[in-house]
């Protein structure tokens, strides 16, 4: 489309005369036969990789690609997102990480860490997030927490939103969460919005507090 033109600098009718291989950078090629195999068994793949433009530069991209049937002959289309800012923030934390690594993976509260440019998209969760949700970090990295289907009450979502626009934090909003086997829980979450590498970042931490609420439930009857 016109999108993917003025991303890669060709006009349509040289990049209509390109192979998929063409726009490859060389240091993908090594992976190329898997992701093949996986198009042509599963039907669907997502990578990260490089591609180059045609005034050379390589660009950091996530591909979906889907495999269909078209009229008999097997057919992919693909959609591309550019991720050059998710890397550069990405890279910030790992520069960072060293102050609070050790607390972000220990802590026994849920921590993610969003774009908050990107929709909220997760850039990093730590393993309470594992353990709690079900989700592995490479599932959630680069997902919201509403594609992942983690917020089961519409009206909760749009009033986390609500408040968290209204004021750019949220302080002991409690709110109902699925796990990634379906069961629904109960979290009590802290956001607030910092900069890292010139960019605000959401930092959520959220406690199960699922136990605790069947307990009072149970005392009240």
């Amino acid at each position: 489309n016109d999108n993917a033109c003025r991303f890669l600098g060709y006009p349509r009718e040289e990049l209509l005369g390109l192979r998929v291989a063409d726009l490859d950078a060389p240091e993908n090629r090594v992976n190329a036969p898997e992701i093949v195999r996986q198009l042509f068994t599963v039907g669907q793949a997502m990578i990260e990789q490089l591609v180059v433009t045609k005034d050379g530069r390589k660009l950091a991209v996530e591909i979906h690609s889907h495999v269909f049937d078209l009229d008999g002959s097997p057919t992919m289309i693909s959609c591309m997102r550019d991720i050059a800012e998710r890397r550069r923030i990405e890279q910030a934390l790992r520069e960072s990480e060293e102050r609070f690594a050790k607390a972000f993976h220990s802590i026994p509260a849920m921590v993610t860490i969003a774009d908050a440019l990107e929709e909220g998209r997760l850039i990093d969760v730590n393993e309470a997030f594992e353990t709690i949700t079900g989700y592995s970090r490479a599932e959630a990295v680069g997902r919201t927490p509403l594609e992942l289907g983690m917020w089961p009450e519409v009206a909760e979502y749009e009033e986390c939103v609500r408040q968290f626009g209204a004021s750019g934090r949220l302080r002991n909003f409690e709110h109902h969460m699925r796990t990634r086997g379906g069961a629904i829980g109960v979290g009590l979450s802290a956001t607030e919005v910092v900069e890292i590498g010139g960019r605000p970042i959401v930092i959520s931490a959220t406690i199960d507090i699922t136990e605790q609420k069947k307990s009072d439930e149970a005392m009240r009857s």
